[in-house]
């Protein structure tokens, strides 16, 4: 086989036996160091003419059509390692496994994932966007007219309470009886998240 070494990208390094397996290799490449790999694209012969020992290769006579990433085993019967574990080994990753639940969803042929419904997420559709797993990084907001300048907060606004700026990346909840306001337009930050009980 052959590489065109200008293709690669950095921390790369390619072993060969002969020097004819490589071309656009830059000058001076070709003596390298085994223990590491730098930002420097490196062609790193193998030494003492030992050639390039491939094992458990896989029959050159395989025929087996494998899809989506995958490919044959050794004993060329199935494919296996498909792009992710939803395709279906069984059929050389062609198709999606049919016991994929999509609870509030559709299955995607394309993908062999489930595309949800509004109002749902999760790799089979059964989390609500609504259901908020409040934890201790939730700052809890008791007065009015609180406001924050630090990005990422996630702020817990109680009855009686209002937020009315916050910078980006903000993630509010607002239980029944707080506020969200502001006292000019485009207070909150971008990227903000805010659920509002009723």
């Amino acid at each position: 086989g052959s590489v065109n070494t200008s293709c690669l990208n950095s921390y790369s390094v390619v072993y060969y036996d002969t020097p004819a397996a490589l071309f656009g290799l830059p000058q001076g490449l070709g003596q390298c160091d085994y223990t590491r790999r730098n930002s420097i694209t490196e062609g790193c012969q193998c030494p003492a003419g030992e050639p390039i020992t491939p094992h458990q290769l896989i029959d050159s006579s395989c025929q087996l059509q494998c899809h989506h990433g995958g490919v044959p085993n050794v004993g060329c019967t199935e494919c296996y390692d498909c792009d992710h574990s939803l395709w279906n080994t069984t059929d050389q990753c062609a198709t999606c496994l049919t016991d994929i639940p999509c609870e509030h969803g559709t299955l995607s042929p394309t993908t062999c994932g489930c595309v949800c419904e509004s109002g749902w997420s999760g790799s089979s559709c059964a989390t609500s966007v609504c259901n908020v797993t409040i934890s201790s990084v939730y700052r809890p907001v008791w007065s009015q007219g609180y406001s924050t300048t630090r990005s990422y907060r996630s702020l817990l606004v109680h009855n009686g309470a209002s937020v009315v700026a916050t910078s980006s990346r903000a993630t509010i909840m607002v239980l029944t009886g707080g506020l969200v306001t502001c006292t000019q337009p485009r207070a909150l930050g971008s990227y903000s998240v805010i659920y509002v009980q009723s």
